[in-house]
């Protein structure tokens, strides 16, 4: 069942969405580098990252992400910070390294998974009001995501993103006529 989640803001504030692809081709890897990829997916969905395997999987990882964003793929936006970290410890095996990041490259390699195996599972976001607007006033700005063929999961949800150099106050939803006021509505309760 799809349903429509509606956001207004009195305010101008970002909403983060990654999305899958839409239109790419129907593969965008090459052969070596799709065998590559599946053999990554079928260790990570069976070990985790670790220090022995965290130099190898990034690699894979960085290759992957990059022919997907070359064809027109949206990556996961820490994704490329992420993969950087990882490659300049000056120790590629250290403890440190591990810790930090091995649960995250699992998690982008099953992000990917899904854009790759279910292309239609993230929906769109769309925006009706997309300015310009006048510096120092209120706007309604209402983004509509409509879910893909992926379910949202019990305990999932949305996160309402804000820029973090910007100079904005905390997001309310007491005031309809106070700063940052924001409401969000489901066609499916």
């Amino acid at each position: 069942m799809k349903f429509v989640v509606t956001l207004t803001a009195m305010v101008v504030c970002f909403v983060s969405f990654t999305f899958g692809r839409d239109s790419l081709p129907n593969d965008v890897l090459s052969r070596p580098l799709r065998a590559r990829v599946e053999r990554l997916k079928r260790e990570v969905a069976v070990i985790q990252t670790n220090a022995e395997t965290i130099q190898e999987r990034t690699s894979v990882l960085w290759d992957w992400a990059n022919a997907y964003a070359m064809n027109g793929g949206q990556l996961p936006v820490n994704l490329p910070a992420s993969i950087a970290q990882v490659r300049s410890d000056s120790d590629p095996a250290s403890v440190q390294t591990t810790r930090r990041y091995a649960k995250t490259i699992d998690s982008y390699v099953r992000q990917l998974q899904i854009y790759d195996e279910r292309p239609d599972a993230i929906g769109p976001l769309d925006c009706e009001d997309t300015g310009p607007f006048l510096a120092d006033s209120y706007q309604t700005i209402r983004q509509t995501y409509t879910i893909g063929s992926m379910p949202l999961q019990p305990g999932g949800g949305f996160l309402v993103a804000r820029h973090f150099m910007s100079d904005h106050g905390r997001v309310q939803t007491a005031n309809p006529a106070a700063d940052n006021f924001i409401t969000i509505s489901s066609s499916n309760p």
